[in-house]
């Protein structure tokens, strides 16, 4: 098996980012705004028709034009049109931002191979339609031990697989063997289980350590696959499963022309309710405008995590719907604990201070994500907000990095060049970051070499400007100590608590063990946490029953079209 680091890594590169456009005009008043000057009430008020800045979070450009969920138009089951069909019918055109590298889910997790793999395959568990809550979807229920070492799944009855294939224990068992080979991406959010398929209808994992957040790790992970797919090597098994395709869910595989489309059709023998249309087209179209252009002129329906500029014109079109809600995302701005002057708590209480968030997000993101202290988003399990919080007070940075005896060397700042914006926001955080005393140069960075320095033992740029999904809807990040390794933060007392988190079964005592780690973290300054974005997702208003998710995970198997023959 990979290390945690290493695995997180690869996922972390496996996810795939969008690019907005952004005017001339707009960059200029948002590069003014980085050499700190503020950006005008008139000019701030102007920018209301149109002028929105787009930007990226880790699992992808998760962006909108409010700061809460939202829908305008009738996508989503929010309007009045027709009820569902009886049967599937119709076809529902996606335009991709790219093609799969990979048709495996458990190798490549592009948005483009999720937004296709979720209508194919699904796993033992999932999310209620608010997403607030775990549901079975393969299992019918689940039990857990007293100490999270063991877990049952009890496996639903009468599922077949696309290729005629009976659902039982020992395919499970097998698909989830097959996630944790070392050469998958994902397998180490499930940990290191062994699997017990004895007892009919029931897939057991035993864990030598507590392991709480099995359940809620396989909304992500363990795709089930027909164990046709799977047999003989493992190797043998990747190349099938790259190729042949057969999972349980409401579409199956119909065609893939590469680098062009894949076509799904509806799944007669679908253990669940029907999908709502018939057949799925997915376009790889990866320029953005032509992606937006194709919507608007009816050669698609679905387009998702558009950038708000382009979303706030879709709003005032009749023909269209836009979907905003707030996502499982964290972006924040990591100074290198173990490297000077960082090592000093001053220096890095003094970056907190500097930084003015509500500005950068009400001027410069023009309102399109949500101020928060926490470490974790709103909606993921544990979420909690430390006692101790650091408020806009440049002042008090100066006064601290006096203290600290800072002396003003240079200090560099990483950004991705894949984050939308990449240069307008690191520029706006340096010249925070400066107007408080410090120097800082910001620099954009291939990801390639981005990610080299910010996971590599000496980085060469003290500050990183990052982003974290935490998709599960749990505290994996936490759990697996990858937020914190990327910015080198390490205590014997947070490492504490992070097992403890870790060993500690869902309940009051995790929750409490959580806010304590967090309260360290915020006593600490390790990172600061920036703001939580929103996704925006926009279809004609003819798509009925589509809900924009909070992580990447779009399923359509409740979508339907209005009037569709």
């Amino acid at each position: 098996m990979l290390s945690n680091e290493e695995s997180q890594r690869q996922m972390a590169r496996s996810l795939s980012r969008q690019s907005g456009a952004v005017p001339e005009s707009l960059a200029a008043e948002i590069r003014g705004a980085a050499d700190g000057r503020e950006l005008t009430r008139q000019a701030f008020l102007m920018r209301g028709a149109g002028g929105l800045v787009a930007f990226s979070s880790l699992s992808a450009v998760l962006a909108a034009c409010g700061s809460g969920s939202s829908t305008t138009g009738t996508a989503g089951g929010a309007g009045t049109a027709g009820s569902r069909p009886a049967r599937p019918t119709g076809t529902l055109t996606f335009a991709m931002a790219g093609f799969p590298v990979s048709l495996d889910p458990t190798v490549d997790g592009a948005i483009s191979t999720i937004s296709v793999c979720a209508q194919v395959y699904e796993g033992l568990t999932g999310f209620d339609p608010e997403y607030r809550q775990l549901v079975g979807v393969l299992a019918t229920r689940w039990e857990t031990s007293p100490d999270a070492r063991t877990w049952t799944f009890t496996l639903r009855e009468g599922v077949r697989f696309h290729d005629g294939t009976k659902l039982d224990a020992t395919a499970a068992r097998k698909s989830i063997e097959y996630t944790l080979r070392r050469t998958s991406t994902f397998g180490v959010l499930l940990g290191a289980p062994t699997l017990d398929d004895s007892t009919p209808g029931k897939l057991i994992f035993r864990y030598r350590d507590p392991f709480p957040d099995c359940a809620r790790n396989l909304t992500y992970v363990g795709p089930i696959f027909s164990p046709k797919l799977l047999a003989g090597s493992t190797a043998d098994a990747e190349k099938r499963v790259a190729k042949q395709h057969a999972g349980t869910g409401p579409f199956q595989f119909a065609s893939v022309k590469d680098g062009e489309s894949i076509e799904l059709t509806a799944f007669d023998g679908y253990w669940g309710e029907k999908a709502g249309v018939a057949r799925l087209d997915f376009r790889n179209v990866p320029d953005e405008s032509a992606r937006n252009s194709a919507l608007a002129a009816g050669d698609v329906n679905l387009i998702v995590q558009v950038a708000p500029l382009p979303a706030q014109s879709m709003r005032a079109n009749s023909n269209l719907a836009v979907q905003s809600k707030p996502t499982w995302t964290t972006v924040c701005l990591s100074p290198v604990y173990t490297m000077k002057p960082f090592t000093d708590l001053r220096v890095r209480q003094a970056v907190l201070h500097a930084l003015d968030r509500r500005t950068l997000v009400d001027k410069l993101l023009l309102g399109q994500a949500q101020v928060d202290d926490s470490m974790l988003p709103q909606g993921v399990y544990g979420y909690v907000v430390a006692d101790t919080t650091y408020a806009y007070d440049p002042s008090k940075a100066r006064a601290l990095l006096k203290e600290a005896g800072y002396d003003g060397s240079p200090l560099r700042m990483a950004a991705r060049a894949d984050a939308v914006l990449a240069s307008e926001i690191s520029q706006a955080l340096a010249g925070q970051l400066n107007a408080a005393g410090f120097k800082v140069t910001a620099e954009v960075l291939d990801p390639a070499a981005y990610e080299a320095d910010i996971n590599g033992p000496n980085p060469r740029y003290q500050i990183h400007w990052n982003e974290y999904g935490w998709v599960t809807g749990g505290p994996f990040h936490l759990t697996l100590g990858d937020i914190a390794a990327r910015g080198k933060y390490s205590t014997p007392a947070y490492d504490k608590l992070v097992a403890k988190v870790q060993s500690t079964p869902d309940g009051p005592a995790r929750e409490a063990v959580i806010k304590q780690a967090v309260e360290l973290w915020a006593r600490d300054a390790a990172w600061a946490t920036l703001w939580v974005p929103n996704r925006i997702d926009v279809a004609s208003a003819s798509v009925q029953g589509y809900r924009t998710p909070p992580n990447v995970i779009t399923l359509l198997g409740n979508a339907y079209l209005n009037g569709a023959a």
